[in-house]
């Protein structure tokens, strides 16, 4: 409590400042010679584009792979014959059948209204790009 009434008073025993006529002008000044910081917009680490050509890329190794036992017969003598003869690709069968079996499981109407959803957010993607493009 001293020391507040102790402040109040060396503050009232304190002449007041004399300030110049153009202090605001000046002060003003300084401010706007100061950088402004203007923030980075945010960027993707990859794009859609690079998405996209990453997706392609993995659906078509995945079909050579399988397009490859077609391409070189079971009784092909070269070593490309024999390396893609080796290769064992049932796991993409048994994906593709455990999937199957998992929605045979899902009733009609749950898959009717998930497809409708999904074609909701399709065509609210495709409009609102349109919307924007417009703009």
């Amino acid at each position: 409590m001293k020391e507040k009434e102790l402040l109040k008073g060396y503050f009232k025993e304190m002449p007041e400042a004399k300030v110049s006529s153009d202090f605001t002008k000046r002060m003003m000044d300084q401010i706007r010679q100061e950088p402004v910081y203007v923030p980075k917009p945010y960027a993707d680490l990859i794009g859609r584009k690079g998405w996209i050509t990453i997706g392609l890329l993995l659906v078509a190794f995945v079909v050579s792979l399988i397009l490859a036992r077609f391409w070189f017969p079971a009784n092909d003598p070269s070593t490309a014959g024999q390396f893609v003869q080796q290769i064992d690709l049932s796991f993409v069968n048994k994906g593709i059948t455990f999937l199957l079996q998992l929605l045979s499981k899902v009733p009609l109407t749950v898959v009717t209204g998930m497809l409708a959803f999904l074609a909701l957010l399709l065509f609210d993607l495709f409009h609102s790009k349109l919307q924007h493009h417009r703009a």
